[in-house]
């Protein structure tokens, strides 16, 4: 009997490892993840167990020989799509029976490489200097202000805070210094952007769109920001 009792504690902890466990090392659970991107992860992972020193130049050498994590959305995949990790979309709207959209991850080392019909990177539009710039954003993630021409975010991905950077072409960097915390204030939305916007979301994948001002540390003024919503 007291044989029994011991054993049984032990299958439900069997059965709690495998249920919360990839079948791939690294992969998240419940996602669609291949070996190749479960190492990317660990990598990731190893890299900062035991850092200590300048953050920005580890993250700049993991971006040139890993790439960096950015969630995007994702359609269209098959078993040939290794390099995205994908789950199911929370969102009604992305349920299509031709066109299922997917909640995605890759490792990029510069945004130009998501130029891929399967992937969706979220946008950005900004008004500077009277012209309308476009930027590629992470999926849920919103910038906290602008350095000159490059959007910065304060980001947290599988125990790493790090501070981002991106330019108007899909360039990324990486901050010396902590991000500074700033408050972004919700504005009406210019008609200019708004307009913009409608041509450029022709498709419909955008559902809705807010609109903020965003602090520009270097110009030191605000310029109106918008960023479209899929899955508000």
């Amino acid at each position: 009997m007291k044989f029994l009792l011991l054993i049984f504690p032990l299958l439900i902890m069997a059965e709690t490892k495998i249920k919360w466990e990839h079948e791939n090392p690294g992969c998240p659970i419940n996602s669609v993840c291949y070996t190749n991107m479960g190492k990317k992860r660990l990598k990731w992972r190893e890299e900062f167990e035991h850092f200590k020193g300048n953050q920005a130049k580890l993250l700049e050498k993991i971006r040139q020989d890993l790439g960096i994590p950015f969630k995007v959305w994702a359609k269209s995949l098959d078993e040939t799509d290794k390099d995205i990790i994908r789950w199911d979309s929370p969102c009604r709207n992305h349920h299509k029976r031709d066109d299922k959209i997917y909640l995605a991850e890759v490792f990029t080392k510069d945004l130009k490489e998501l130029n891929s019909p399967k992937i969706i990177s979220e946008q950005a539009f900004i008004i500077k200097n009277n012209k309308i710039l476009s930027y590629p954003i992470p999926r849920k993630e919103y910038p906290i202000y602008m350095d000159g021409p490059d959007l910065i975010f304060s980001l947290f991905y599988d125990g790493v805070y790090f501070d981002l950077k991106i330019s108007p072409g899909g360039a990324l960097g990486f901050l010396e210094s902590p991000a500074k915390k700033l408050e972004l204030e919700d504005i009406a939305c210019p008609k200019e952007l708004t307009e913009h916007f409608a041509k450029f979301n022709t498709d419909g994948f955008y559902i809705g769109y807010f609109c903020r001002a965003i602090y520009d540390t270097k110009g030191r003024t605000f310029h109106p920001l918008l960023i479209g919503l899929s899955c508000p």
